[in-house]
């Protein structure tokens, strides 16, 4: 106890002027697990999955790795990883690029698929079962044997028989690949894809890479949005390619829309919904420092580009990305990677509408490693989606999601200015800021910040929380409150930062001749130290 007053002695507050816009809590901070051979083993890795392919419920990593030996390692479901080193997947070296996984089969295990460039062939693994599983690699029909400069690749039913079929990406301006699954006998040699040779999807030429399905016009079927990228490093690159599925997999690309005129370097994309009105909306990362696009879905297959936000106002070269809810609050947020050191990956908070604020702090924003590739999964199983980040020429990173840092706990003493809030931002890292806003002060009005380690929900007054062994951190003078009666102020964390895995509750109290006993109460709210 004597350690965490002393730290918490450390923290000065400062009042800052009032604002009028609502703060979103950037409350969500990943980080990053105890070091494994996920982490220490130095690839050339363009891709990253996870998946369970030893059936024994936790997910497994495979990660495909430029002219190396491709690495697969078995999960725990505790956020550890062991690496596997028989068998002919862990054996065989390539220039691989992308991965796909899904079961071909229908045996109820994953099968896997790896895109290899410089006119290789592709591989495609074959889950026999068993723990540890024994893998075959296909040598038959098209799949392996097709050549190309392959990039990206993704298992869906596109002709809605109730298998799964296989798109490929190909670079250096060639066609790229749609196989149909036809079915067939585990471990059988028949060849069960057959490769599709007419249509839009296979006979446009370009440098494909990003590969993203999704119903757009809202008939029931997977569209498929291809990204290109030019070769070129002169070049401000190529159109984007959109395809309309007509349901039982023949598809016919789009010459309208802003897919048609836009020209770009890109590379991720996405078809997700955004805004949660129940349509597909676009995302595409684009690479030579240009601007990524955010295009909403009008729910009949025409986009329209956002208002600014952080993920279209920063400049990267993103080409990764992964879609999750991060922070529990029911809409989806984006973490991109980003190839270039210069650059670092990102985390992108949704805050609605198709708007997105950068997370500012915490492992992925300090991580400059050319990262190619992001898999979103529950590692370590306890019901939020952590990262598995893929690093050219270093370690791979696993970062675990710890849920909210912030937690409301509620209990608020209403005054004359009505039910007083408190809202918080930041994390407690060593030399960044934590920011407080207070709502329900009135112009010149006396506010009280309590912080303590200890506290409890007790009934009193209406409900108001008390802090055990609280002190009273600031009290300052609101003046203006604005047109919403709401005042700001930061603590600024000390270098040495804060001991780890203290909890502390915060509150505020508003001086208040309305109310009762003279003051007003905010709800409380408890933090935890990374």
């Amino acid at each position: 106890m004597i350690k965490k007053s002393i730290a918490l002695a450390a923290i000065s507050f400062a009042a800052a002027s009032p604002i009028t816009a609502q703060l979103h809590p950037l409350d969500m901070i990943f980080n990053e697990f105890p070091s494994g051979p996920v982490q220490t083993d130095s690839y050339w890795t363009r891709d990253v999955e996870l998946m369970d392919l030893n059936g024994d419920g936790h997910l497994d990593l495979f990660a495909a790795n430029l002219d190396q030996d491709n690495n697969l390692y078995w999960g725990d479901g505790k956020g550890n990883f062991t690496r596997h080193l028989t068998g002919v997947i862990v054996n065989d070296g390539g220039n691989s690029r992308g991965l796909a996984c899904g079961d071909i089969d229908g045996d109820g295990d994953v099968d896997l698929f790896v895109a290899n460039s410089l006119n290789q062939k592709n591989y495609l693994y074959e889950n026999l079962g068993g723990n540890p599983p024994t893998f075959l690699k296909r040598t038959d029909g098209p799949v392996p044997n097709d050549i190309a400069n392959s990039r990206q690749a993704k298992f869906i039913d596109i002709d809605a028989d109730g298998d799964l079929d296989l798109f490929v990406t190909n670079f250096n301006y060639t066609e790229n690949f749609l196989y149909t699954n036809q079915g067939g006998l585990q471990g059988g040699t028949e060849g069960r894809f057959v490769r599709v040779t007419s249509g839009d999807a296979v006979t446009d030429q370009g440098s494909s890479y990003g590969i993203a399905f999704g119903d757009v016009d809202g008939d029931g079927d997977p569209d498929l949005f291809v990204s290109n990228h030019s070769d070129d490093p002169n070049s401000s690159g190529e159109l984007n390619w959109l395809y309309y599925n007509d349901g039982v997999g023949n598809f016919t690309r789009s010459l309208v829309g802003l897919q048609s005129v836009d020209v770009k370097n890109s590379l991720a994309c996405d078809l997700v919904d955004m805004d949660n009105d129940g349509d597909v909306d676009l995302f595409v990362g684009n690479g030579t420092a240009q601007l990524n696009q955010v295009l909403l879905n009008n729910g009949s297959g025409v986009f329209d580009t956002r208002p600014q936000s952080d993920i279209t106002i920063d400049r990267g070269k993103s080409i990764g990305s992964a879609w999750a809810d991060v922070d529990s609050d029911g809409d989806l947020d984006v973490i991109l990677a980003n190839r270039s050191p210069a650059f670092s990956s990102e985390l992108y908070i949704n805050t609605g509408n198709g708007e997105f604020q950068r997370q500012r702090f915490g492992p992925l924003a300090d991580n400059t490693i050319d990262t190619y590739d992001i898999a979103i999964g529950d590692i370590d199983e306890d019901g939020r989606p952590d990262l598995a980040l893929a690093n050219l020429g270093a370690g791979n990173d696993v970062l675990v999601n710890n849920g909210r840092q912030w937690e409301n706990l509620g209990q608020f003493l209403a005054g004359g200015f009505g039910i007083p809030t408190l809202r918080s931002t930041g994390n407690f890292l060593p030399n960044e800021k934590v920011k407080f806003a207070v709502s329900g002060v009135p112009d010149d009005g006396r506010v009280f910040l309590l912080v303590g380690a200890a506290f409890s929900n007790t009934s009193f007054l209406g409900g108001t929380l008390v802090l055990d062994q609280a002190g009273i951190a600031r009290v300052f003078t609101a003046g203006n409150t604005g047109t919403d009666n709401t005042v700001t102020f930061t603590a600024n964390i000390p270098a040495g930062g804060l001991p780890s895995a203290v909890r502390l509750g915060f509150q505020a109290w508003i001086q208040d001749p309305a109310a009762p006993a003279g003051y007003s109460a905010t709800n409380g709210l408890r933090a935890t130290t990374p």
